[in-house]
């Protein structure tokens, strides 16, 4: 037992150094983490890996974060669950994205889940005890959350216009059109045309 102990105090005095040590992260982000961590807790667990940067939706999982599930469905892809899930999605093989926070083996770590019909999960790694966090919404940014993490030929895939490779060139189209003249990422040029 106190192995176990020391192990556990060891991993938390190494999570908050690794949350102190954040360059990036405003003036309350400490606080917000916290509130995170015990949010998340209550699900059950015993600690929230903090990611190697700032989380960038913590406001949006404070507000809206919520357990997934309980029905959840094993599609065992191995490597990354974020490339995983945004393939799944660009391919139309899942309705949505849940991203958030899953618990395995004690440890709250961030992850990715695909979402089917009535809001059941696809697991593409292995099978978590819960999953906490929030679906993406239609549009641009489920579209930017799939082509930041999808390890394919982004170009290839539009031309090919498989799986949902017309919506995505539709939202690229609007959020070009909403920029002013000249001012395009390298990203999406020539992309959307």
């Amino acid at each position: 037992m106190l192995d176990v102990l020391s192990d556990r105090d060891r991993l938390l005095r190494l999570y908050r150094e690794r949350v102190a040590a954040y360059q990036d992260a405003d003036d309350d982000f400490r606080d917000r983490w916290s509130a995170w961590c015990r949010m998340t807790l209550e699900y059950g667990g015993e600690l929230v890996v903090p990611p190697l940067r700032p989380e960038p939706d913590l406001g949006w999982l404070l507000s809206d974060g919520m357990e997934h599930g309980p029905q959840v469905r094993v599609v065992s892809s191995g490597g990354d669950c974020h490339g995983n899930v945004a393939k799944l999605w660009i391919d139309g093989r899942i309705d949505a994205i849940g991203t958030g926070y899953a618990l395995f083996e004690g440890l709250w770590r961030q992850h990715s889940w695909g979402v089917g019909d009535g809001g059941a999960v696809l697991e593409t790694k292995w099978l978590c005890e819960r999953y906490v966090g929030v679906v993406l919404p239609a549009g641009e940014q489920t579209v930017r959350f799939a082509l930041s993490n999808f390890d394919g030929d982004v170009n290839q895939m539009l031309k090919q216009r498989t799986g949902r490779a017309e919506e995505i060139v539709q939202v690229l189209r609007a959020v070009r059109r909403r920029r002013p003249d000249g001012e395009q990422s390298r990203s999406t040029s020539g992309a959307a045309t």
